[in-house]
């Protein structure tokens, strides 16, 4: 009688851990004071962000996403970046992954320029081309371009228009990055609304790391770092289409897991119905 309620113990045990996730990883690093995205090595769980020339690093508060039940230190509470700080992810599983975020000081003060632009709401990123400086984005069909929110990162000591001002796109808007000199540079913004029958993933990452689009082929393939568990990965998206689903599923960016054992199918809906899929594929590094 004792072994078998020893047994039955063990199997409730590996039962209730098996529903539990592995998941454990950081998606997503910012700051938005100074604004400033972090770049994410997955291999290395290592995270690299740049910040403006004279930013004091010894209270930045950083804004953390993740996959798993905690992160520590937590988002939201402040930290001394003069040296690198590590993170530290747990599962639900109670298994942990750290990650080591450095932030670099830009080296000089006559830095000005924007290195990321992009809108949350809805999901678009800018397409910056240096030599230019200018920058284009893509948004879906019906996006009501009188009052986008733009998240800016950017190398210098001011931006005008600020990020996270809203703006009207109707017209290419000029964004003016000033540096520690005083020195400046203009970039161009130009939004163009997609078509009604438009319908292209133009962005797709799983838990941080990005996936390769073939357009010609449709297809998207993204390679995660050896051990990775893929029955349950976030997938974080763009899309000139109205909707994404899998199946009959509404897929909606950086909130919805699937599982990757598999190819799976992303179908894009466009404003005039029309659909596209775009096939995902998943392997593991060695």
């Amino acid at each position: 009688m004792k072994k078998l309620f020893i047994w039955l113990a063990v199997v409730l045990l590996l039962v209730v851990t098996g529903c539990k996730s592995s998941q454990k990883a950081i998606t997503s690093f910012n700051f938005e004071n100074p604004a400033a995205v972090g770049v994410i090595t997955e291999s290395t769980h290592s995270i690299a962000v740049t910040v403006p020339y004279g930013t004091d690093v010894t209270a930045l508060i950083p804004t953390i996403t993740y996959t798993g039940e905690s992160v520590s230190p937590a988002s939201g509470v402040a930290q001394d970046f003069t040296n690198p700080v590590v993170y530290t992810v747990t599962a639900e599983t109670g298994s942990t992954q750290d990650y080591t975020v450095t932030v670099t000081i830009s080296s000089s003060s006559s830095d000005k320029a924007i290195t990321s632009f992009n809108f949350e709401n809805p999901a678009a990123e800018g397409v910056i081309t240096e030599s230019t400086h200018s920058i284009a984005i893509t948004v879906p069909y019906g996006t009501d371009v009188t009052g986008l929110i733009p998240t800016i990162t950017y190398t210098g000591e001011t931006i005008s228009p600020a990020s996270g001002a809203a703006q009207d796109f109707t017209n290419p808007v000029v964004y003016t990055v000033t540096s520690g000199t005083g020195s400046t540079q203009d970039y161009t913004i130009t939004i163009t609304v997609a078509s009604i029958s438009a319908k292209s993933i133009t962005s797709f990452s799983l838990d941080g790391v990005a996936g390769t689009i073939d357009e010609t082929g449709k297809t998207i393939a993204v390679t995660m770092p050896s051990g990775t568990n893929v029955t349950s990965l976030v997938a974080t998206f763009t899309t000139t289409g109205a909707s994404v689903k899998v199946g009959s599923t509404v897929q909606i960016s950086g909130t919805t897991a699937r599982n990757f054992t598999n190819p799976v199918v992303y179908t894009v809906t466009a404003a005039d119905a029309t659909t596209q899929d775009y096939t995902v594929t998943v392997t593991l590094g060695s």
